[in-house]
């Protein structure tokens, strides 16, 4: 500002000067023109003086000039004085030495030629001093925008005060910790926020900074906003301006209200220390560079010592040798999460304990207060199980383990061989993952009825393979209960019967194979053999005519030995197609079992409802056999021992096979039968159901009759 004013003054002065010589020049004009004048008329008037004649106008002429160069010295003098002057002061501005009160410079002739190259070379030294000063402005702008991010983004609390303890700069992170906006800090004392016996300390310390004592770590205690205590340890020094004079102080604070409570906390219950170890049923520790200061009654018991004998003892005295580095490092390192490690106890025995360290700090030395347990009798259990696992994991059955809602939580090795499942891909699914499609609705819901029960089920299942591929197993499946009959899992024990199975059916059909020929070699024998034979007789007995009788004896005898004959043979043709009906073989068991019910129906009097399917499906001849066999045993059970009125069956065929059976006859207990090894139609049914692979399912009861479903699936 300074030196714009000088500049600004010289300017005015160099304006004043052009006027000056604007004013010279004009008055020469003025005098020239004048002389000029007189010139051209001076021989026009003439006067004697001292006896010469002397012309008028050249005496007023030289009057004239002799004016003119008074007036030119004075003019000449306005002009010179302040050409002097502006180029005095423009030296002083080049050199940087200019005094606008400064009038006694010496007088020196003014240059004008060279005028404009020197202000030229004191403009170009003052950009550069203004660019030097420019720069300088700019890196204190950065450096201080660098100062403010970094003071904006500590998690320490930045602070600066006056002289008189008000604040004058404080960071956001005061904001947080004291719940006050920042304007609602600035301009306001250290005394605002806090009590007044703090406050006294304070400004004491305070004061004793300002004195050029520095501060470090001072603990204090502020309130804030919502009325917390907020513990503050503070450094603090002396702040000074650039003339080195006191202004206030400065400093940094950190939170310490956590470690304050934890401290506090600690001493208010140090005197319940003893009462809640006593009442804990755990053992508990105090210690001091893993020497035990004071432990509890049940800590002490569970090494075999007496609390007192506890006292003063190093840990690594109580610990197997292989377990201290462990231990000690984990009280080194403040370590506060669960670990476990081998404890020995006064007589030499090994447990095993469990603790939880909480590292403590008060009167500047640092603590430790453990929790131990004994778990020797859950790590005992833990060994059991994991030889039990092991011995699962080798089972030559495959074993799965459900939570109660049915959802996997263990296979083992083996049924990850056998269904090509690893065990991620099933942890959390349905065992229905196996699900082969070929039982019936009623299998699975009658499992799971008796599991809900809490009864274990035994059976055999067909299940699907992850490649697609179709096996037999023979599963056990086990409720597990906890506590008050709580479901708690289910386990699974499968064995692979596949073989077992497919050979068994390869018997079975050998057997059905080895039963039909041989009905159909007798029903032929009966009827190519005894037919022909009975005819024969026939023909013997017309012969009986001859004999000496009376005629009309004879003829009544020989009518009812026809008779008697044509019966035999209808009875043999019966008894033929019983055995292997031609109508089996030709049009299927369909039409072969509505014939079986027509016959049935002139022979008995029992009510038949046969619902046949709309349209007939291709099947098998071998299980169309089966299923024929299968629905004449059980008519037949149903006409000897059921006293029934009416027998109900329902056929269907649309993507499966399904056939339903139904009775009103007496009922019975069908799986007492099975197990007494009674009933050897029953018996029959299901090894030739078994032999095709068909699903079924009975259910009687005493006056209700039977129900008997079969499925067969594609």
């Amino acid at each position: 500002m300074y030196f714009g004013y000088k500049v600004t003054l010289l300017k005015t002065q160099i304006v004043n000067m052009k006027i000056n010589r604007l004013k010279f020049k004009t008055k020469l004009i003025v005098f020239f023109s004048v002389l000029f004048l007189i010139l051209l008329f001076s021989n026009i008037v003439s006067i004697n003086i001292f006896n010469k004649n002397i012309n008028v106008i050249t005496v007023i002429l030289l009057f004239l000039l002799l004016i003119c160069f008074l007036l030119l010295l004075v003019i000449s003098k306005s002009i010179y004085y302040p050409s002097k002057l502006f180029i005095t002061q423009l030296n002083k501005l080049v050199t940087t030495d200019f005094d606008i009160h400064d009038e006694s410079s010496s007088s020196q002739q003014i240059d004008f030629e060279k005028l404009p190259l020197k202000l030229s070379e004191a403009c170009n030294k003052h950009r550069e001093e203004i660019n030097k000063r420019e720069q300088v402005e700019i890196n204190l702008k950065e450096s201080e925008l660098k100062y403010r991010d970094l003071v904006e983004t500590s998690q320490d609390l930045i602070w600066q005060c006056d002289l008189n303890g008000c604040y004058t700069f404080i960071n956001s992170a005061w904001e947080e910790i004291m719940e006050y906006k920042t304007e609602e800090i600035l301009g306001r004392s250290l005394r605002d926020f806090t009590t007044e016996n703090q406050a006294n300390i304070d400004v004491e310390r305070y004061y004793s900074v300002l004195n050029g004592i520095e501060v470090f770590g001072y603990e204090t205690m502020f309130i804030s906003k919502s009325g917390k205590k907020i513990y503050l340890a503070i450094n603090a020094r002396l702040q000074k301006n650039t003339k080195g004079e006191t202004i206030g102080a400065q400093g940094t604070a950190y939170d310490i209200t956590s470690r304050r409570n934890a401290e506090n906390e600690l001493k208010i219950s140090k005197d319940k220390f003893n009462r809640l170890a006593s009442a804990s049923i755990e053992g508990i520790v105090f210690s001091h560079k893993a020497i035990i200061h004071k432990t509890n009654k049940q800590f002490a018991e569970m090494f075999g010592y007496t609390p007192d004998e506890m006292v003063n003892k190093h840990l690594n005295e109580l610990i197997v040798p292989d377990d201290r580095e462990m231990v000690i490092q984990n009280i080194v390192n403040a370590y506060d999460q669960l670990y476990e490690f081998r404890g020995i106890r006064k007589d030499g025995s090994i447990i095993y304990v469990e603790v939880k360290g909480i590292p403590l700090s008060f009167d500047d030395k640092n603590y430790r207060l453990s929790i131990i347990s004994h778990i020797s009798e859950r790590k005992n259990a833990e060994i059991k199980i994991r030889k039990l696992n092991a011995a699962v994991e080798q089972s030559a059955n495959s074993i799965i383990i459900t939570d109660p809602y049915g959802k996997i939580e263990y296979v083992n090795k083996k049924f990850t061989e056998l269904t090509g499942y690893a065990s991620y891909e099933v942890i959390g699914k349905n065992p229905n993952i196996l699900k082969s499609g070929k039982h019936a609705k009623e299998f699975y819901k009658q499992m799971w009825s008796d599991l809900v029960k809490g009864n274990q089920w035994k059976g055999e299942i067909y299940n699907k393979k992850k490649n697609g591929e179709f096996y037999w197993e023979s599963a056990t499946i086990a409720p597990v209960l906890g506590e008050n009959n709580v479901l708690l899992n289910y386990i699974a024990v499968k064995e692979d019967i596949t073989f077992q199975k497919q050979t068994e059916q390869k018997i079975l059909n050998a057997i059905i194979d080895t039963e039909e020929k041989e009905r159909k070699r007798f029903a032929e024998d009966l009827h190519d053999e005894l037919g022909p034979y009975l005819s024969g007789i026939k023909l013997y007995t017309c012969q009986f005519t001859q004999k000496e009788l009376s005629l009309a004896t004879r003829l009544e005898l020989t009518k009812n030995i026809e008779e008697m004959i044509d019966e035999s043979i209808a009875k043999t043709k019966l008894i033929s197609n019983s055995l292997m009906p031609n109508i089996l073989m030709d049009f299927g068991y369909i039409t072969a079992l509505e014939s079986f019910i027509k016959k049935v129906k002139i022979t008995q009097n029992i009510q038949f409802e046969f619902i046949k399917p709309t349209t007939l499906k291709t099947i098998n001849s071998t299980i169309e056999v089966v299923l024929y066999r299968v629905l004449i045993e059980l008519i037949n059970n149903t006409l000897k021992h059921a006293t029934a009125k009416k027998i109900k069956i329902i056929v269907t065929h649309n993507k499966n096979v399904k056939i339903e059976y139904f009775d009103d006859g007496i009922g019975f207990d069908f799986n007492s039968i099975l197990e007494e090894r009674k009933g050897n139609g029953l018996i029959n049914i299901t090894n030739r159901l078994k032999s095709i692979n068909a699903e079924y399912n009975f259910s009687s009861s005493q006056k209700k009759g039977i129900y008997f479903i079969i499925e067969i699936f594609n």
